[in-house]
């Protein structure tokens, strides 16, 4: 992966974190090979000069698009080979915008299996889309000459989790969707779990308390959304901030343009306003939003010096949902709402500390 000058001794590119976190340290694998044609000479430190790295989108020539699909290719062999579960990139650089189809449709309509393994006929054989919600595709080989598994997962959502495309914005639509795919990739957790497991039951689990332990991209969409919705970071300071709190106390994803943490030139620390209200306007009924917005209030009102204070910062609330509603006798009733239920909460209470 290229390092670019600036870039901070611990940084880790996301994709290589999280293959590592699912999947142990040094198993990540980059499908190509050499540098990307449209980077510069490297520095004496084999560093890269990008002035801005938010816009990094590197090209890749005919070739080197070529030996990555064959490096895909290779990893499906493995698993027709050996009967393994295994997660690939879909690589849309090698695939998708270099010879006009994606990964998924090369497996499905073109790829014959490994005929070694799977007789004179091995085009009889397909892999098949088994399961696929919000990118994370499931891939199994439709083959019962023996009893090995044979599953290759196709991962996409890079942009959801980590705005890793050129242009993702973090809107209400991709925020929801990035919860989507934490989703998809909790039920591909179970799968796997099952397949792991000796003598397992066939019947599902339709408990609501199944552990989301293992499954990294649960944390990744529980520290971005916080991070943009309550502490109103912008998506590439939420992005490293996340990455920090993934990789413990030691970690540091910040270079020197972030190290302030404030508004510098050419990089925003905060979500702008219009970003946030779009994001408010569209999630007012989410049940998270809702979790986030009555946090935002209670950290105001711990921060007060008198019940007095208190009750004003509840009801100062109240009046601006009464102010977006726009009917002043909802307003009023619901002033008069937050102002009784402040009395009984706070009667017989002692002074504050």
């Amino acid at each position: 992966v290229p390092k670019i000058v600036g870039q901070p001794e611990m940084f880790r590119h996301g994709k290589v974190m999280v293959t590592e976190i699912e999947h142990g340290v040094g198993n990540y694998e980059n499908a190509f090979t050499t540098p990307a044609s449209n980077l510069p000479d490297p520095d004496e430190d084999g560093c890269y000069n990008v002035k801005n790295e938010l816009r990094y989108d590197p090209k890749f020539t005919d070739e080197q698009c070529r030996v990555a699909r064959e490096r895909n290719i290779a990893k499906v062999r493995v698993c027709e080979r050996t009967g393994v579960l295994t997660s690939i990139d879909k690589n849309d650089k090698a695939w998708l915008d270099n010879c006009g189809t994606t990964f998924v449709d090369y497996l499905t309509k073109t790829h014959v299996p490994d005929p070694t393994v799977f007789g004179e006929q091995p085009s009889s054989f397909k892999w098949a889309v088994a399961f696929n919600y919000k990118g994370i595709y499931m891939m199994e080989l439709e083959y019962d000459g023996d009893d090995l598994i044979r599953v290759v997962v196709i991962f996409c959502p890079w942009c959801n989790m980590f705005f890793s495309k050129v242009g993702t914005k973090a809107s209400a639509e991709r925020l929801a969707s990035m919860e989507f795919t934490t989703d998809s990739a909790q039920f591909y957790h179970e799968i796997m779990r099952y397949f792991g497991t000796e003598n397992a039951s066939l019947e599902p689990s339709t408990s609501l308390l199944e552990p989301i332990a293992g499954n990294v991209l649960v944390a990744v969409e529980v520290f971005q959304f916080y991070n943009m919705i309550a502490a109103h970071l912008e998506m590439k300071v939420s992005v490293l901030t996340t990455k920090n709190l993934l990789e413990g106390s030691n970690a540091n994803h910040f270079g020197p343009l972030h190290n302030n943490m404030r508004r510098t030139s050419g990089d925003l620390a905060l979500t702008g306003r219009s970003a946030r209200n779009h994001i408010s306007k569209v999630l007012v009924t989410c049940l998270t939003f809702d979790r986030m917005r009555m946090q935002s209030i209670v950290n105001a009102m711990m921060k007060a010096t008198s019940r007095t204070e208190m009750v004003q910062i509840a009801v100062s609330a109240v009046k601006m949902e009464g102010r977006k509603s726009g009917g002043d006798k909802d307003k009023d009733a619901k002033k008069e709402d937050a102002q009784q239920l402040c009395e009984v909460r706070f009667q017989g209470t002692g002074s504050l500390r």
